[in-house]
């Protein structure tokens, strides 16, 4: 029997059977075709993770919260600045040194996501793609064609059922229409997200080491000369920073740019793909970009 030709509530089952077939195999096709061994880097960079958590946005603002912390940079309500006597040579990376220069003279958060500095972060997407923790080309290639095909199946068989709906003179077709809402969106989900499965499970590995310093944010003081505060935000975002303790993380998080993760997905900010997500704006901060 064509199942075209079923009544209304059993094809909306077959339907749902269906969707969920097509919703499973592209599980399966990312988990399979992007997952691998997890990367062993010798120096683990807090910028690399904070890349890999939220996108190049995401490291910029870990940057300034490091400035922030070694009180090279001072924020207020209003604008960030550098302290006095502090200048872009001061930065320990290339991010560091371009958010120092961009806050030479007093200026937004926000603005210092328009300038060099969130370019010379891209270079790590750079890293994350050649150890496969974010899509590179063929990574890209492969989702690309899976979102097509589970597109086209999903659309295909229920525009074809609507039209034949219309033409027979019905109109009750909210239900089929909201379940083919329901499931293009899922699938676009599917085959999208910042990181790789690799990357996430990466990700969840590198967490799980720092699960003691998150439960110890509290204890953290500022300006220890420690990087643990890096740490703390690069792989937790600075929702993790205790304001009691880091008053100017208050200024992040009521701005909306407390870069807290995803998971699974895209993150925030991110420019890549997703956010979370996302390497742009990540579920980072998620996929801007693609947590």
């Amino acid at each position: 029997m064509n199942p075209l030709n079923l009544p209304g509530p059993a094809f909306l089952i077959f339907y749902a059977t269906l969707a969920s077939a097509v919703l499973l195999a592209l599980f399966l096709a990312r988990r399979i075709s992007e997952a691998g061994q997890l990367p062993v880097l010798n120096d683990k960079d807090p910028f690399l993770l904070a890349c890999l958590r939220g996108g190049p946005r995401e490291v910029v603002r870990v940057a300034t919260v490091g400035l922030i912390d070694r009180g090279l940079l001072k924020m207020t309500d209003t604008a960030v600045t550098a302290a006095s006597g502090g200048r872009a040579q001061f930065g320990d990376t290339r991010v560091e040194r371009d958010v120092m220069h961009h806050f030479r003279n007093s200026a937004a958060f926000a603005t210092v996501f328009d300038g060099q500095a969130v370019i010379s972060a891209g270079a790590y997407e750079t890293t994350l793609s050649r150890l496969r923790l974010i899509p590179d080309d063929d990574i890209t290639r492969f989702r690309q064609t899976c979102r097509i095909i589970a597109l086209a199946v999903l659309l295909a068989v229920g525009c074809t059922k609507l039209v034949m709906a219309w033409t027979q003179g019905r109109s009750t077709v909210w239900f089929l229409i909201g379940l083919m809402v329901v499931s293009v969106i899922a699938a676009w989900k599917l085959s999208s997200g910042y990181r790789t499965v690799t990357g996430d499970r990466y990700l969840a590995s590198i967490r799980s080491l720092f699960t003691g310093l998150r439960d110890r944010a509290s204890s953290l003081r500022p300006g220890s000369g420690t990087r643990e505060l890096l740490w703390l935000t690069a792989l937790f975002g600075v929702a993790a920073i205790p304001v009691s303790t880091y008053p100017f993380a208050k200024y992040f998080k009521r701005s909306g740019n407390s870069g807290s993760s995803c998971s699974g997905g895209s993150c925030g900010s991110s420019s890549g793909g997703s956010s979370c997500g996302g390497g742009g704006g990540g579920c980072g901060g998620c996929g801007g970009g693609g947590d």
